[in-house]
């Protein structure tokens, strides 16, 4: 269900709720007659008196969908300025020139959006605009804005604020008009074409409003004065009242004239003109003819409504469900300051926000206390360690100065860097390990040649080896020879088979001789590190 849209006067004597439960009304008390100060207070009053009544309406229980601030004391005009920003517009508005300049209403100043240089497009009746053969417009320092007392309505919402009742964008009732009943609102930026609306508010004025695709381009209120008296007789008026004009009767002939000013002002400010027109009201057929013979053809739809400002709220209520919120600072759809305005939820993310940082400062000051102790520790305990390392560094070395310790030691390593490297010595040759090594293998019987002695007589018991040793000399200094008698070269290839077997220590080979009788085995050693 589409929340309800709260419609309210700038001095907030009337309040207004329209939504798809109802319609209700608040009529604030007559502010009583005194001093300054008694009014201020009465008016103060009236700002908490209408949330009270607000706050205990079922419909807003769940939130406002929007606050559409009416626009009797509200101005739309076209200004030149240096900035946007407020100060720069509030004292634009101050110092201008103009005769309303100095009655303005004192408020919140807003732009509305900043014109582009229409190409192609046309003023009204073809003049006013840019075309082909034609510069674009370059104004960019002129604008539309809007301005209206704000000071109640921002007392209002505060209280709104206070008593829980959530507020949706606050607008005024051009923006309002521009989203309720031009189809394309907030669809975008693509579509230039302008849609007129005018709401006939009675017999009392006219609101209208200029919108695009993104939203409000300008709006306008147009007073509707009752019939005026009736011209004197003639006779019975002075000379002067003679060479006056007479005054017009109809004050809907008066509202067309100063609607076309109005229009044909606009229409040559921003380089664009309407396209289709919207009319609400009673005399919505009326007005809309009216529009059309002076301003040419144009897409007509008209909604005869008895009561065109509660028709505007209840479809804003819809359209706002349909639609999404405008984005900040988007002044084609709503006013920026105003619905931006800090409310009780983000006063309380402020406060929490302060509150952790107050925490995480005092808890960065306790980690800071305790890494400065534990630096003060840290320091004092590195004293101590280089005031030993000092100690124990002169009682090795004595000469070392009392304060040039460390450059002394550095200079020491770097001497003791500088010398050769130490080499191990070799290790000795294994000279009675080869050496048993080489007896038993001349003991080997596999190596002797087991025949009986001539002298002796046949099958006598015992034996004589035929291997002699005949001389082993081994030293450190790599000689190693070996002198034995063997029967025949046979024994010899045992031998040096079993020279050269496993666990050796040396590298053997033979050496011819004389007599083959009596090899030589020659020897290196094998020395391992």
């Amino acid at each position: 269900m589409a929340r309800p849209v709260a419609h309210v006067r700038s001095d907030l004597a009337l309040l207004r709720l329209a939504g798809s439960e109802g319609s209700a009304q608040w009529t604030a008390p007559v502010a009583p007659v005194g001093d300054a100060a008694g009014q201020l207070i009465a008016l103060r009053g009236r700002a908490s008196d209408g949330a009270d009544w607000l706050a205990t309406q079922r419909a807003a229980r769940k939130g406002l969908a929007a606050v559409v601030c009416d626009v009797d004391e509200a101005l739309c005009i076209w200004l030149k300025a240096s900035s946007t920003a407020a100060p720069v517009l509030s004292a634009t508005l101050r110092s201008a020139s103009q005769d309303w300049g100095d009655s303005l209403p004192i408020g919140t100043v807003e732009p509305v959006h900043a014109p582009e240089a229409a190409t192609g497009s046309r003023g009204l009746f073809g003049f006013g605009g840019s075309g082909p053969g034609r510069a674009p417009r370059k104004s960019a320092s002129f604008l539309p804005v809007i301005t209206l007392p704000d000071s109640l309505l921002r007392l209002w919402l505060d209280a709104l604020d206070g008593r829980g009742v959530r507020v949706g964008p606050v607008m005024t009732l051009w923006h309002a008009l521009a989203a309720a009943w031009d189809e394309r609102a907030g669809g975008g930026a693509d579509d230039r074409s302008v849609t007129a609306v005018i709401a006939a508010d009675g017999e009392r004025r006219l609101v209208w409003a200029w919108s695009d695709a993104a939203g409000l381009l300008c709006g306008g209120v147009t007073a509707l004065e009752g019939p005026r008296p009736e011209p004197a007789a003639a006779g019975t008026a002075g000379p002067e009242a003679a060479q006056q004009p007479e005054p017009e009767s109809d004050p809907w002939a008066v509202a067309r004239r100063r609607l076309s000013l109005d229009w044909l002002t606009w229409a040559s400010q921003i380089g664009r003109r309407p396209e289709r027109l919207v009319v609400v009201g009673p005399r919505a057929q009326e007005i809309a003819g009216h529009v059309r013979s002076s301003f040419g053809s144009v897409a007509t739809r008209t909604a005869g409504e008895a009561d065109p400002i509660g028709a505007t709220l209840l479809r804003l209520s819809e359209t706002l469900e349909r639609s999404p919120s405008p984005a900040p600072g988007d002044g084609k759809r709503a006013l920026a300051r105003l619905t931006a305005r800090p409310s009780r939820a983000l006063r309380a993310r402020y406060r929490w926000g302060a509150a952790a940082l107050a925490g995480l400062g005092l808890a960065l000051a306790g980690g800071g206390w305790q890494l400065r102790r534990a630096g003060a520790a840290w320091s004092e305990a590195g004293f101590t360690l280089t005031a030993t390392a000092n100690k124990d560094a002169r009682e090795v070395f004595k000469d070392l100065a009392p304060g040039l310790v460390v450059p002394q030691l550095e200079a020491k390593l770097a001497a003791e860097q500088a010398k050769p490297r130490f080499e191990p010595p070799k290790p000795p040759p294994a000279i009675f390990a080869e050496a048993v090594r080489v007896v038993g293998i001349l003991e080997d019987p596999r190596n002797a040649n087991a025949r009986p002695d001539d002298g002796e007589a046949a099958g006598e018991a015992g034996t004589r080896p035929s291997i002699r040793l005949q001389r082993l000399s081994m030293d450190a200094a790599q000689n190693i020879e070996l002198v034995v008698s063997v029967p025949d070269r046979t024994v010899t290839a045992q031998i040096l088979t079993g020279l050269r077997g496993a666990g050796r220590h040396a590298d053997w080979e033979t050496s011819q001789t004389g007599d083959f009788l009596k090899p030589l085995f020659r020897g290196n050693w094998i020395l391992k590190r």
